[in-house]
């Protein structure tokens, strides 16, 4: 028994965590290099990086309206080493869009931080109308003319 104790104590002493991150990271953007979830995400990786001293690599894997690379991380072991940059429609409203998802948003995922906020910005040329209600009620009046 007590063999069996001691091979139980030395197994635990290398189970033991090790400091994280042991090896480098990967971020995965499920959107097209340059955007602002790109952007976002490698400022992030290079002060994580920075903090970590392990090297955080930013891979963008987009398509399918962000569901492929999402997909990517549902699928990767759960071991923290792979993370996603979620955009709230990815999570929230792919839901409720697309009835076969390849993940399940509640279930394969934890959130882990709040990295940054991309505000959503509306323009228009500078003789165009100067307001959002100016915007809709030129739209609705030239439905051929306006393109977003």
């Amino acid at each position: 028994m007590r063999s069996f104790a001691l091979a139980f104590l030395f197994v635990s002493i290398l189970g033991f965590a090790q400091p994280y991150p042991s090896k480098p990271i990967r971020i995965v953007v499920p959107s097209p290099a340059g955007g602002p979830s790109d952007v976002g995400a490698r400022v992030v990786g290079e002060r994580l990086s920075a903090s970590w001293g392990q090297p955080v690599v930013i891979d963008n894997r987009p398509g399918g309206n962000n569901i492929i690379g999402t997909q990517v991380v549902a699928k990767a072991a759960p071991d923290g080493y792979t993370l996603l940059i979620a955009l709230d429609s990815t999570l929230t409203m792919h839901p409720s869009l697309y009835s076969n998802l390849p993940y399940d948003p509640a279930k394969d995922f934890a959130p882990v931080a709040l990295a940054f906020i991309s505000p959503i910005v509306l323009m228009t040329e500078a003789a165009g109308p100067s307001s959002v209600k100016g915007s809709l009620a030129y739209a609705r009046a030239n439905p051929c003319e306006v393109t977003f």
